[in-house]
């Protein structure tokens, strides 16, 4: 830090300076590939955890009918309830629906991360009784963290993307320059 402080310095200049004072070092940890090559170095760490490998292979049961038991579910935080939800199909069918926000009462979530997460499934499997909350959430937040998803997820049926149709009309005025043209760009795509 006291060799370089108050400038800038490039790559190549660091790497001699490292090998002037840690001679080996940078090949010792592959520093080359880390920064020269695509994807991940070999020597990357893997991290595993248990608890959230275990919440994916609950969620993946979900159409085999394995469901979590409502003591499960209380014992989940918030951030296990989303690695639940994010590994859950995509289209469920209306009883699934049903099912998953009675037993999460997700409608009534005020975490917009679990909300969003509900709704984009909800959305994915023309789950009517969602689109009221959908409307509401897509005419309150303009972050497109959650405008891309909710909007991607509507175009899966005639009848949602009519709906999305809808609730850009009515909210694009309000949404910030680059999320209309952001969801412009979705609906775009939309088939039909």
């Amino acid at each position: 830090m006291k060799t370089f402080r108050f400038q800038s310095i490039t790559t190549e200049e660091f790497f001699a300076f490292l090998e002037q004072k840690l001679p080996g070092i940078a090949a010792k940890v592959n520093a080359d590939a880390w920064l020269h090559e695509p994807g991940l170095p070999a020597n990357a760490p893997v991290f595993r955890s248990e608890k959230a490998e275990a919440l994916a292979v609950l969620a993946e049961g979900w159409e085999k009918g394995v469901r979590p038991t409502s003591e499960q579910i209380a014992g989940w935080n918030a951030s296990e309830t989303l690695l639940y939800l994010q590994h859950l199909p995509r289209k469920l069918s209306e009883s699934d629906c049903a099912a998953l926000d009675a037993a999460f009462g997700l409608m009534g979530k005020g975490n917009y991360e679990l909300l969003v997460e509900w709704l984009v499934i909800a959305s994915g499997s023309d789950y009517e009784p969602a689109f009221g909350k959908i409307r509401e959430v897509l005419s309150r937040v303009g972050r497109m963290k959650y405008l891309r998803p909710l909007y991607t997820a509507l175009g899966a049926t005639e009848r949602t993307r009519a709906l999305a149709r809808d609730i850009f009309a009515a909210q694009s005025p309000s949404y910030h320059g680059l999320s209309r043209r952001v969801v412009s760009g979705v609906l775009e795509k939309y088939a039909g």
